[in-house]
C-alpha cells in the first residue's frame, strides 16, 4: 500500500473516530549534520540560522525563547549549552546536542514535499513558569513488517497560550 492510500485511509478513520490529525502532505526530509568544537562555535551557528523560536539547555538552567525574542547568550550564569532546539522562518528544525567526547552535534532537518514520510503534531506540556506548549512535527515511515513507525520528532514552536 502506498503513503496517499494510508493517509486517506487514515483520514476518513480519523473523522468517525475522532483520531489525531495527520499532515495533508507527505514528506522527505533531507538531514545535515556538522560537529562544532565549542559552545561559542554552536552559539555563533545559531544565530546565523536565524532562529524565530526554540529552546537551550545549558549546564544551569533551560531557557526558552518564543517568538519575537533574543536568542540567550552563554556567561557565567548560564554555564555551557548542552543541548538545544531551534526552528527557523523557512521551516527548518535544528537539534543541538553535546555529544560529552568535547564537541557539539547539530542536526539541521530540511521538510520537503516527498513520498517517504507522513507527519503529525506532538504537543507537549511546558511545566516551567510561564508555562505553555511545545510543538513537535513527528514524522512517520511505512516499515515492511511493522506498519507506520515513528523515524524522528523535529522541533516545531513553543505556544503560549
Amino acid at each position: 500500500m502506498k503513503l496517499q492510500e494510508i493517509l486517506k485511509l487514515y483520514q476518513s478513520l480519523s473523522a468517525v473516530h475522532g483520531l489525531p490529525t495527520l499532515d495533508k502532505n507527505i514528506w522527505d526530509l533531507t538531514v545535515t549534520t556538522e560537529r562544532l568544537p565549542t559552545a561559542p562555535a554552536v552559539m555563533e551557528k545559531l544565530i546565523h540560522m536565524h532562529p524565530v523560536t526554540g529552546w537551550f539547555g545549558f549546564q544551569s538552567n533551560i531557557q526558552v525563547m518564543r517568538t519575537g525574542e533574543a536568542m540567550p547568550v552563554l556567561n557565567k550564569d548560564t554555564g555551557l549549552l548542552l543541548n538545544a532546539e531551534i526552528s527557523d522562518a523557512a521551516g527548518h528544525s535544528v537539534h543541538v546536542r553535546y555529544d560529552s567526547a568535547g564537541s557539539w552535534l547539530v542536526t539541521k532537518f530540511t521538510p520537503v514535499s516527498g513520498t517517504k514520510y507522513l507527519a503529525d503534531i506532538v504537543k507537549l506540556v511546558i511545566h516551567r513558569a510561564p508555562g505553555g506548549f511545545l510543538y513537535y512535527r513527528r514524522y512517520w515511515e511505512l516499515a515492511n513488517t511493522q506498519g507506520m513507525v515513528p523515524v524522528t520528532a523535529c522541533f516545531d514552536s513553543i505556544v503560549t497560550e
